[in-house]
Order: structure tokens, then C-alpha cells, then sequence
């Protein structure tokens, strides 16, 4: 800095010196920037990995914080500048896209989700759920089911009632019942349609 200091004193007016020093300090961010971006890089890769391997647990930015060792609220901020999302955006985005791993496993009840990916309310991840995708827990485990349901009638020889357990439907009567709603003909109907084709 010996350089810097006698350039800064070889300057000829205060507005020389006020560029010098802009300019330095534009300099110096600009490095400051390029040394802690892997190290961001690195803590939100960590908190990530975290919020992955932890999602059915009680997490807190406080939690997350303390785990890379930063103070939440430059936890947050830096977080929210490398996602574009919130850590409890993330964390929500996470659980719920667990939510339809476990959904789509047919056999499944909707409190034993909410439960397996860290919710202790069934109403309130209902209520998440809904806002996150659109429909609720019921309806998207009902579509994946008749999607499925859908495919079987299509391509498989079981019978209708075969299908209906298959698929996890309580009995025929309300896999036909969800089945006519959603493609407004009942199994049997679009079966022997589909068959004549």
C-alpha cells in the first residue's frame, strides 16, 4: 500500500483524490465479491444439503444459522441473493415436493405425510399444499391414482374392481364415482370404448 498511498499524495486536487479513492474501493469490493462467492457458494450448497437430509424435522433459520456459522439474518440475506427464494420458501418448496414422492405411493394416508415431512397439523399442510400446488393433498392423490387407474384400464387386464385396489380407492364404487368426474365416463364405459378402437 506504499504504492497507493504516494499515488493518492502525488494527486493534484480533491476531486483527483475522491476519484482515487472511488476507484480503489470500487477495486476492493469487486475482489471482496470474487473471494466470498465460493464461500457463499459453498454455505448455501451446506444449508441445502441440510434442509435435504432434515426436512421432517423442526427447522429454523436459527437452526440453519448456527450450523454454517453465520447470524441468521446474513444467513437469510444471502440465502434469498443465491435462491431468489426464502429459506422458509425453500423449506416449504423441499416438503412439499417430498409430499408427492410419498403421494404417489398410493397406499399411503394423508396424516402419515404430513407427519414424514415435518408437519405436526394435518389442516395446516393441507392448507400449504394447496397454496404450493394448486389442489389439495386429496385431489392430487386422487389424480395421481386415476392417472394410474387410467394407464391399467388402458394397458392391463385386471378387472375394474382389481384396478379399483390396486390404485388405493376404498372400493369400486368410488374409484368409478372419482373416475366418471374427472373424464366424465365411468371405467367400464371408457374400457369397452377404448377396446373397439
Amino acid at each position: 500500500h506504499l504504492k497507493l498511498t504516494a499515488s493518492f499524495l502525488q494527486c493534484n486536487s480533491l476531486g483527483e483524490q475522491e476519484a482515487m479513492l472511488a476507484s480503489v474501493y470500487e477495486d476492493l469490493t469487486l475482489h471482496l465479491q470474487k473471494m466470498s462467492t465460493p464461500h457463499t457458494n459453498t454455505v448455501i450448497k451446506r444449508v441445502r444439503e441440510i434442509i435435504a437430509a432434515q426436512y421432517m424435522e423442526q427447522l429454523s433459520v436459527t437452526s440453519l444459522a448456527e450450523a454454517v456459522y453465520l447470524t441468521p439474518t446474513y444467513l437469510c440475506v444471502l440465502f434469498k441473493q443465491a435462491t431468489g427464494k426464502t429459506i422458509n420458501e425453500y423449506i416449504t418448496q423441499e416438503r412439499l415436493n417430498k409430499a408427492k414422492e410419498f403421494l404417489a405411493q398410493t397406499n399411503i394416508h394423508l396424516y402419515d405425510v404430513c407427519y414424514k415431512v415435518g408437519y405436526l397439523s394435518p389442516s395446516y399442510f393441507s392448507r400449504l399444499f394447496k397454496r404450493g400446488t394448486g389442489v389439495t393433498p386429496d385431489q392430487y392423490l386422487t389424480e395421481i391414482r386415476l392417472q394410474s387407474a387410467l394407464d391399467d384400464l388402458l394397458n392391463g387386464a385386471d378387472t375394474i374392481v382389481q384396478i379399483a385396489e390396486h390404485n388405493g380407492f376404498a372400493n369400486t364404487k368410488s374409484f368409478s364415482k372419482a373416475f366418471k368426474g374427472r373424464f366424465s365416463v365411468t371405467p367400464a364405459v371408457f374400457r369397452r370404448e377404448h377396446r373397439r378402437e
